[in-house]
This record gives structure tokens, sequence and C-alpha cells, in this order.
């Protein structure tokens, strides 16, 4: 009887095969390493923004050329990545980098340093209706905020 109680308690305390203890839970308040992980796949709309933005973990700063844009794009959903080029056509439309008239309003953006007024009229695109643009009337207003919301809403 006494060997028979030790079998299972043996048995129920898993396996000494070295694998993981699936009879916890994993502790969801152990921070989440994504340095060195493959997030392809992974990432929303707003995660590939910010592999663009260089705000993940690992990224070395922000993309300045398409190859950049497209390997952030090729960590997240086709999805998502539609609905992230779909927002930046929308900026590039109001808010300009290059142009073939005057000095389009976010030309340093395509250096990586983007002028407070191409940071005001990306800022401006994207305000709800119940929202004033800066300056009030700016033609750019409002004109991306579907998609912008759109890539905000995108799991």
């Amino acid at each position: 009887m006494r060997a028979l109680l030790c079998v299972l308690l043996l048995s129920a305390c898993g396996d000494d095969s070295g694998g993981p203890d699936m009879s916890m839970p994993p502790d969801i308040a152990a921070p989440l390493d994504l340095i060195g992980v493959d997030l392809y796949g992974v990432l929303n709309c707003k995660g590939i923004n910010d592999c663009v933005q260089g705000k993940l973990p690992g990224e070395t700063g922000p993309c300045l050329n398409q190859m950049c844009v497209a390997a952030c794009g090729q960590r997240g959903t086709s999805t998502s990545y539609a609905l992230y080029i779909q927002l930046q056509q929308c900026f590039d439309q109001y808010c300009p980098k290059a142009s073939d008239m005057a000095m389009p309003i976010c030309a340093g953006a395509l250096t990586g340093s983007p002028s407070n007024a191409c940071l005001t009229c990306i800022h401006n695109t994207q305000q709800a209706s119940t929202t004033d643009c800066n300056p009030s009337g700016a033609p750019e207003c409002r004109m991306c905020y579907a998609a912008a919301q759109a890539c905000l809403m995108d799991m």
C-alpha cells in the first residue's frame, strides 16, 4: 500500500524527462524577452509601425530605407502589413515626403529627421472629427483618421 501511495504521488509530480511541468500555468508576470526572437507573422499594424520607428527591443533605430520597412512588414501578418501600408500612403498623400513642385512638408522624414511641421501634419491627419487641428482648418485635418483607427484596432 505504501509503495502504491509513493507511485501515485510521484506520478502527480510529472516526469523526470526535463520537459516543462505542464501542471502549473506559465508566469504571466515574467517579462517577455523579444531580443533574438523570430517575430515572423506576430506583429500587428501598430507593432510594424513600432518596428519601423525602431521602438522594439533590439532595434538599433528607425528604418531609413524600404528594405528595412519591408523586413518589419514580414514580421507582421499580411493583413497588418496591408493596413500599415494603407496608413503610410495616406500620410504620404497629405504630408508628402517628395514632390515635383515646392519643398514637400515631410522631406526630412526620408533621412529620419522629420520637421515639426511634418509631425504636426501627420498628427492632424489622424484627428477625430471632434478634435481641432493645428492650425484650425488645415487641409490635411482628419484625412487619415479611418486608416489610423484601422491600424490601431488591428489585433
